[in-house]
C-alpha cells in the first residue's frame, strides 16, 4: 500500500472537502448577520410606524376632548422620550449595516430606516428648539390651519 493508492486518494479529497466547508459556515453566518440585520431594521421601521400612530391617536383623542391639555402634554413628552429612545438604538443599526454594506451586501430596508431616523431627528430638534421663529410665509399657513381648524372645517380628526 503507497500513499497514493485509491483509499488515501479518497481520504484525501474528504479531508480536503471537510476543510472546505469550514468556510460555507463562515459564509453561513455572515449571511445570516444580514437577514438578521434586515430584520432589526424592520424593527425599527414598525416601531416608528407605532410611534406615530400613538401620537396620532393622542391628538385625535385630545381634538375629541377625551383627554385634558394636561394629559395631552404628558403623551407629548412621552411620545418625544419614545423618538429619543429609537434614536439612540439606531445608533446599532448604523453600526450593523456598515458592517453589511463593507461585506457587499444590499440592505433593502435601509432607505426607509433612515427615512424613520430623518423624520425623528427633526421631530426631537423641532421639540428642543425653543427659540425656533417660523419664517412669516409658514406662519401664515399655520395661523390659517388652526383658524380653519377652531371653525371645524378641517377633515383631518372627524369622526
Amino acid at each position: 500500500m503507497n500513499a497514493e493508492d485509491l483509499t488515501f486518494r479518497t481520504a484525501r479529497k474528504h479531508v480536503q472537502n471537510f476543510g472546505h466547508e469550514k468556510d460555507v459556515m463562515e459564509q453561513h453566518r455572515e449571511a445570516m448577520d444580514y437577514w438578521d440585520c434586515e430584520a432589526f431594521l424592520q424593527l425599527g421601521i414598525d416601531a416608528f410606524d407605532w410611534v406615530i400612530r400613538a401620537d396620532l391617536s393622542a391628538r385625535k383623542h385630545e381634538n375629541e376632548g377625551r383627554i385634558g391639555p394636561e394629559e395631552a402634554k404628558e403623551c407629548a413628552k412621552r411620545l418625544i422620550e419614545f423618538c429619543k429612545d429609537w434614536l439612540s438604538y439606531s445608533t446599532v443599526a448604523e453600526h450593523w449595516t456598515a458592517v453589511q454594506i463593507d461585506r457587499g451586501y444590499q440592505l433593502e430596508r435601509l432607505d426607509a430606516f433612515e427615512k424613520c431616523r430623518d423624520e425623528l431627528k427633526a421631530i426631537v430638534g423641532a421639540h428642543e428648539c425653543t427659540d425656533f421663529m417660523l419664517p412669516s410665509a409658514l406662519a401664515k399657513l399655520r395661523d390659517h390651519a388652526l383658524e380653519e381648524h377652531k371653525n371645524g372645517k378641517t377633515a383631518e380628526f372627524l369622526p
